[in-house]
């Protein structure tokens, strides 16, 4: 079951993970940046599929749905962040009452109000229990700017991003979450133009968490849970209980299909690994990255601040930073809203977890039924 929760002044915004499920139970991984994770949870077949992201705060109702490359509003009378205010005209001479002098515009804040922390999501594979027949189920970058003059705009190359996440192959639970994007995840450069400070994007990273747990693999044991070996001398047999060849089949085969899940019998590493693995590559670097960081390029290269506002480059560097986190912190949030209501259950399309993993199985799947067919069982 999926949630969102949102307080109208600025309170926390609780968001799904996309995970593998390993256990009947809800798994979900939640990373805290200063704040408590919410925890969406779906009661399903033999598991629950729970999704659950943590993020380290956002700016509520923000989102990339703005015009792609809209300029900021000019506060009409204020004046930029460290810029003086304008001397007062008609001062009174000596023994005059001194004239009425309208009330100066309040200056605009430096970058917008960030109020609370959106939360992403790590999605999980579903474990589906058996009961057992004989066996044990498993438990538990460079920018170039060439300006004319300063009527014309100036024009920069937008850089592609770059996906590291940590990848912990013998973890405790399978499971993939992005972390949150913020005005420290982008490298730029002060641009110097005749009537402005500016800025220049340069690089621009995303990071995360991959994990994968370890699943048995005993080639010649007639044990399980295990991976597929059918060979002579392997553990697929013909005879009834837990490794029968039919039974294995079974497994794996339920592994995308409605109200099925990772089987606690028949399975493998490379099918859960290949699960996180398109969470990463494919829903977060593609379908939520990949179709709203070119807009948040364009608009991070677009900020300025007028030239008056600071004496160099290195003055002006605080005043652009906070532009590119309040343009951040839009990102964040948007990206929040793409991530968490991208399928990520048994037999529901366009779960690219769960496509990725059958596809290692059906690999496996045809190895036994071949196997079989040599052996003329039937």
């Amino acid at each position: 079951m999926k949630s969102w929760r949102d307080a109208s002044d600025g309170g926390r915004r609780g968001a799904e993970a996309k995970q593998e499920r390993a256990t009947p139970g809800k798994h979900t991984l939640t990373e805290q940046l200063g704040s408590e994770t919410a925890s969406a949870r779906e009661a399903m077949k033999g598991g629950t599929d729970a999704k659950g992201l943590a993020a380290d705060g956002a700016v509520a109702g923000a989102a990339d749905a703005a015009t792609p490359g809209a300029a900021e509003p000019a506060t009409p009378g204020a004046t930029e962040p460290g810029t003086a205010a304008p001397a007062a005209r008609g001062a009174a001479a000596p023994g005059q009452a001194s004239p009425a002098l309208p009330a100066p515009a309040p200056a605009p804040a430096t970058a917008a109000a960030v109020p609370a922390a959106a939360e992403l999501a790590a999605k999980q594979e579903r474990v589906l229990p058996r009961m057992s027949l004989a066996g044990t189920a498993v438990g538990e970058s460079v920018a170039s700017t060439h300006e004319l003059d300063s009527s014309i705009q100036t024009k920069h190359q937008g850089v592609a991003a770059t996906g590291s996440p940590t990848f912990n192959a013998a973890a405790g639970s399978n499971d993939c979450t992005p972390s949150p994007v913020s005005g420290a995840s982008v490298t730029w450069d002060v641009v110097d133009k005749p009537a402005t400070w500016g800025v220049n994007i340069k690089s621009f990273t995303t990071t995360g968490v991959i994990n994968v747990a370890p699943w048995p693999s005993k080639p010649t044991e007639l044990v399980t849970p295990n991976t597929a070996n059918p060979v002579d001398g392997g553990n697929i047999t013909d005879a009834s209980g837990n490794n029968n060849w039919k039974f294995a089949v079974k497994e794996m085969e339920e592994y995308h299909q409605a109200g099925g899940g990772r089987s606690s019998y028949w399975h493998s590493y490379e099918a859960s690994k290949a699960h996180e693995w398109a969470h990463w590559n494919t829903d977060w670097m593609v379908t939520c990255i990949g179709a709203l960081w070119p807009t948040a390029n364009t608009d991070l290269d677009a900020i300025t601040i007028p030239k008056a506002d600071a004496a160099n480059a290195a003055a002006a560097r605080p005043l652009l930073q906070a532009k590119i986190d309040a343009r951040m912190a839009t990102l964040r949030s948007a990206l929040v809203a793409k991530w968490n209501p991208i399928p990520d259950s048994p037999g529901a399309a366009g779960s690219t977890g769960y496509d990725a993993g059958q596809a290692v199985l059906n690999g496996l799947i045809a190895n036994v039924k071949a196997y079989a067919a040599t052996k003329k069982w039937t």
